[in-house]
């Protein structure tokens, strides 16, 4: 009976592995997505009054991580941006965006990525983080063809915000293996492992 328990475990585990592992294969639009080659693909654009500065740090979601503090405010969201530009949109194509986000003091405060650039299709969502590593997720279907630019609007309150795994992709939301790929979910995992591997054992 524990034998049969123990294939049928590691038989599970193996079918989440390779489940996730392929719902995670996507061809992604962003350059430099987890920030492992600094701020290269990317901008930041201040407008004063508002003052921000950015570097790149470890420890992301995914290795490395970008960190903008924003230091001076205008009441004008854009007056601090991100940006990368170039992504070469489809009409009538299915899309997704997302990416990882957290403040660095705990505080909940607002952030507005979007898409911008073609006019009718652009796209801006005020999103509410916090202290936690959470993801953003966005499915829409473009409807006018050309080049567009992703966009963090990020000038509403002063504080610091990091930001990672930005991805823009053909098609619905697909789950990433962060389990291979860095450490918010492999923790998680692993304490689900743990556990059912305690409960196995209990019955015996």
């Amino acid at each position: 009976m524990k034998s049969l328990r123990l294939i049928f475990l590691v038989s599970c585990v193996s079918f989440v592995i390779a489940s996730v592992s392929f719902s995670g294969e996507v061809d992604n639009m962003v350059l430099n997505p987890s920030f492992e080659d600094g701020t290269v693909n990317w901008q930041l654009l201040v407008t004063a009054p508002a003052a921000a500065k950015w570097e790149t740090e470890k420890d992301g979601v995914v290795g490395d991580l970008l960190h903008v503090t924003i230091t001076a405010v205008s009441g004008t969201s854009w007056h601090v941006e991100i940006h990368q530009p170039g992504m070469a949109f489809k009409a009538g194509q299915e899309y997704t965006f997302n990416f990882w986000a957290k403040t660095v003091d705990g505080e909940t405060r607002v952030i507005q990525p979007g898409m911008e650039g073609l006019g009718a299709s652009d796209w801006w969502q005020d999103t509410n983080i916090n202290g936690e590593w959470a993801e953003f997720t966005k499915t829409w279907v473009q409807s006018l063809a050309g080049s567009a630019t992703i966009h963090f609007a990020l000038a509403q309150t002063k504080g610091g915000i990091l930001l990672d795994q930005v991805r823009l992709y053909e098609g619905k939301y697909q789950k990433e293996d962060l389990e291979n790929l860095g450490t918010v979910k492999a923790v998680e995992f692993s304490n689900k492992l743990a556990t059912t591997w305690s409960n196995i054992k209990k019955s015996d």
